[in-house]
């Protein structure tokens, strides 16, 4: 039998959910289930029921919770103002050429649309969304645009998405990274939608309530003001100005172009004739990567000063052994995985999903990928330099995406830390405790993408 019903809540391997006839059901958590989902299931995915005495509760809670949705809804009540005034949660800015900012609470779900230039005053006139999940609106603003013919109906643009956490001065630490926690799930769950969908690219940008203000007052979006700061940090003459009136196809093309240039100069500015960043067969290249400021390929690269410190970290690793890595300045947190957001966790938080099988490279045997145990043939990969995980998908840049060469730590040389295969001057590094393919630059830097290797049994 066949049921349909909507996500109530997620734990960590299951979620709840209620049907149409008031009954609430645990069901296995897949990786596309997020709250407030509307899904359908069979008997034989439903892993657990409440006892007698429960279900009842549970579907009274159900059924008190459906109806009140629906008054809420249909306008007969409205919660919001007898319960509370809804807070901001986060701001979610959307450049399709048309600009909009959505305001969302801690659900992912809308509170409000806010058009930043005239074509989003027009589209937002059009559009009725209410108080849906922001990966619905956003799959609504893009079959909109497509109708206006702003961007193509038949090939994938890029949709700009920033992501503004509404956080306050003087917010303890602990409280400010469950609330970054909620809004990587919102966002990464928004991604893969659209993604999934196959209606366009995301390209998402992070940004502070300070960048979002800033941003206000110049007259341009988030996520614009974001790319234009990027610009700037590559040696780039784009004006504001330009960069308000750019396509955004081409502001996230230049970027991207920008970076992997500025990359390849770093590359060839070390002493060395080969910038190539795949040596297999010899060690010498690889120092010239790590930002150290010792680096000695220089003397000859033939003679026997070759330790080999590249090659034996990877022979170490390789293979088909189960390991954890525990950073190096956060002991105790290891390389993990959190609704499928790469993140270094505690080891009470992260004892399942911080295992992984060493396989040999995808893109290129000579490296390494990393494996899932608890959710095999998935692995991980960089999205717009983030770390997460990912089914795997048999497409060349996947492969690119989730290979990593194995170098001597870049802190300390008795760790390890895991060179980008397509992005040969960026890193595996932890920020705010998430992964990041990152350009490596200072001590810190060096000490957070340093990582201790430990065998699982």
């Amino acid at each position: 039998m066949r049921y349909q019903g909507v996500v109530l809540k997620l734990t960590k391997n299951k979620a709840i959910v209620t049907t149409d006839e008031f009954q609430c059901y645990y069901i296995k958590r897949s990786p596309t289930i997020y709250v407030g989902k509307e899904i359908e299931f069979t008997n034989k995915e439903v892993i657990g029921r409440r006892s007698v005495l429960i279900k009842p509760v549970l579907s009274v809670a159900c059924f008190l919770f459906v109806v009140t949705c629906f008054l809420n809804f249909s306008g007969i009540i409205n919660l919001n103002n007898i319960l509370y005034n809804p807070k901001v949660f986060a701001y979610i800015g959307v450049d399709i050429n048309p600009s909009l900012e959505i305001e969302i609470d801690d659900a992912g779900n809308v509170l409000n649309l806010l058009p930043l230039n005239n074509d989003a005053e027009v589209l937002v006139s059009k559009l009725e969304i209410g108080r849906i999940n922001v990966s619905k609106a956003i799959d609504n603003i893009i079959d909109e645009v497509k109708k206006d013919d702003a961007i193509s109906k038949t090939e994938k643009d890029c949709v700009l998405i920033s992501t503004t956490l509404n956080s306050k001065k003087g917010e303890q630490n602990k409280e400010l990274q469950s609330k970054k926690e909620k809004l990587s799930i919102v966002t990464n769950s928004l991604k893969n939608d659209i993604q999934k969908s196959g209606k366009a690219d995301v390209y998402l940008v992070q940004a502070d309530v300070g960048e979002r203000e800033a941003a206000r007052l110049e007259g341009i979006s988030t996520g614009r003001y974001v790319l234009y700061n990027k610009y700037k940090d590559l040696g780039s003459n784009l004006s504001l100005e330009e960069a308000k009136k750019t396509n955004v196809n081409d502001l996230i093309t230049g970027v991207l172009s920008d970076e992997s240039e500025k990359g390849k100069l770093k590359e060839t500015s070390t002493p060395t004739s080969t910038p190539t960043s795949t040596p297999t067969p010899t060690p010498t290249p690889t120092p010239t990567l790590t930002p150290t400021p010792t680096p000695t390929p220089t003397p000859t690269p033939t003679p026997t000063p070759t330790p080999t410190p590249t090659p034996t970290s990877t022979a170490k690793i390789t293979g088909s052994k189960f390991v954890r890595f525990e950073s190096s300045n956060y002991r105790g947190h290891y390389i993990g995985v959190d609704s499928f957001i790469a993140c270094i966790a505690s080891y009470e938080e992260s004892v399942e999903d911080s295992v992984f099988k060493i396989v040999p490279g995808l893109a290129d045997p000579s490296c390494v990928s990393f494996e899932s145990k608890n959710y095999p043939g998935y692995y991980l990969k960089h999205e717009n330099f983030e770390v997460i995980l990912k089914k795997y998908e048999d497409t060349d840049l996947f492969k690119e995406d989730a290979t990593y060469r194995v170098v001597p730590g870049l802190a300390d040389e008795n760790g390890v830390s895991f060179q980008s295969y397509n992005y040969t001057y960026r890193y595996i590094r932890h920020r705010d405790f998430n992964l990041y393919i990152e350009n490596i630059e200072t001590d810190l830097d060096r000490e957070d993408s340093t990582y201790i290797k430990i065998e699982v049994e």
